[in-house]
């Protein structure tokens, strides 16, 4: 049995009679192509919903085999559960080689058992009766093989070009779909589906193993530092107070954690940033501008709330006399510029109650969300341009749109086509790289024939 005759195989006499008859597939001689293995994935998982889904009719009734000098005989349910097992033991064998071996060195097609909608057609319909409880216990186990290895497929996929929450998505999936598929083999009952059963648990768990064999390299010469901590995929999760993050760092630490990454962010655009004591009635952070032609400070008050963040009365007015004290007590830093409120969303009366703020504390005031202070860090891949950064907040809303983290981009893109255009400039001149020529000198030199 090759993959092109998998490939072709149907519920005729002679073709059940051939897989009630084949060998384990690990004994078997399956040679051929990528596009071939994909096809006869394609043909098994159409019998498997064949035989399990629609009840299709067998075309034998009664099945017997020899073994070691041993006749079995099968009938009825017994033979479309000798069935089943063919089916599922040949398509688990080509999946593990289609996601470890074939997947890692080329480009293929999607197998169909990978469709989400050709595979949630594996869940049982309606409450089982005595008469189909064995195939709604094997219906369940199905679906959840299918989804296990689905995941477990695209966790390694996307393990090396995504980044690290795209991925761990899918991580959690396959983990959760492992949990389910172990507790729901433990249910099935027919022999054949039990053998069936124990088999698929451990090929999804060989697919596991495989992926996770080549964890990366702990490099043991390389000193973890701040900003081996910067997790921006968690920011605006920390400022909604997220459950996923409640559990992970605990709920008395998510407010510290979001002030530490958004000060490792603030600190990653090039700025000064010094944290307060978390608790008291001070600003969380106060950034510095590191360069000597934009002196400037500004301060940050980072908000964790489950809902919108309304800057209520209590906070208004332990900003305002914040920023006297700042005013009085840092007479050396550079001036004090504007405060930023930041949040994971503002309530709708936020704008009128930063007017009240402004002309209380006579200093500019901002929100803006966490979420684009996040995104500005990922688009621009160098230093925060802080005249332009400062320019579009004090120009802004109260509430800072869109077009604030737009605005900033398109700043930044300007200066480095500038820098670039200096650097190759400096480099032409001196011969190092070959001068740059117009397209319009191209059509004004003389052709080579024109000598």
């Amino acid at each position: 049995m090759n993959l092109a005759e998998l490939s072709r195989i149907d519920l005729s006499a002679a073709s059940v009679s051939t897989l009630l008859n084949l060998p384990p597939p690990e004994s078997s001689d399956l040679t051929g192509t990528t596009k071939q293995l994909v096809a006869a994935m394609n043909n098994l998982f159409g019998l498997w919903r064949q035989v399990l889904v629609d009840k299709a009719a067998l075309p034998l009734d009664r099945y017997e085999s020899s073994s070691h000098g041993h006749k079995h005989q099968w009938e009825g349910d017994d033979v479309r559960g000798r069935l089943l097992l063919v089916v599922c033991g040949y398509f688990d064998h080509l999946v593990f080689r289609y996601i470890v071996k074939e997947t890692r060195k080329n480009v293929v097609p999607l197998p169909d058992a990978f469709r989400l909608a050709d595979f949630r057609r594996l869940i049982p319909q309606g409450e089982p009766t005595p008469e189909t409880v064995r195939w709604t216990q094997f219906g369940l186990l199905s679906f959840n093989y299918v989804y296990t290895v689905f995941a477990l497929h695209f966790s390694r996929v996307f393990r090396g070009p995504l980044p690290r929450p795209l991925v761990s998505k899918f991580e959690e999936f396959s983990h959760t779909g492992l949990s389910d598929l172990f507790a729901s083999h433990l249910q099935v009952t027919g022999e054949h589906e039990r053998i069936a059963a124990r088999r698929l648990v451990q090929g999804a768990i060989d697919i596991a193993k495989e992926i996770y064999s080549d964890p990366p390299t702990w490099n043991s010469q390389h000193p973890l530092g701040a900003f081996s901590a910067i997790r921006l995929d968690e920011l605006a999760l920390l400022a909604r107070r997220d459950a996923s993050l409640k559990a992970r760092y605990g709920t008395k630490n998510v407010e510290k954690v979001f002030e530490h990454q958004l000060a490792l962010v603030m600190q990653s655009f090039g700025l000064y940033v010094v944290s307060t004591r978390t608790g008291y009635s001070t600003v969380d952070l106060v950034c510095i501008s590191g360069s000597a032609e934009e002196r400037t400070t500004f301060l940050i008050e980072a908000k964790t709330t489950s809902g919108r963040y309304s800057l209520p009365t209590k906070d208004s007015r332990a900003l305002r006399d914040y920023v006297s004290d700042v005013r009085r007590s840092l007479s050396t830093l550079p001036p004090l510029s504007y405060v930023l409120l930041v949040a994971f969303e503002p309530s709708p009366t936020m704008a009128a109650k930063i007017a009240r703020l402004e002309a209380d504390a006579s200093v500019p005031v901002r929100f803006v969300r966490a979420q684009q202070l996040a995104t500005l860090r990922e688009r621009i891949p160098g230093p925060l341009p802080l005249r332009v950064f400062s320019s579009s907040v004090l120009t802004g809303e109260a509430v800072l749109g869109e077009s604030f983290v737009d605005a900033v981009v398109r700043s930044y893109e300007a200066e480095q086509r500038a820098h670039r255009t200096f650097v190759e400039s400096m480099l032409s001149a001196r011969g190092v790289l070959p001068a740059a020529r117009a397209w319009s000198s191209l059509d004004s030199e003389p052709h080579p024939e024109q000598h």
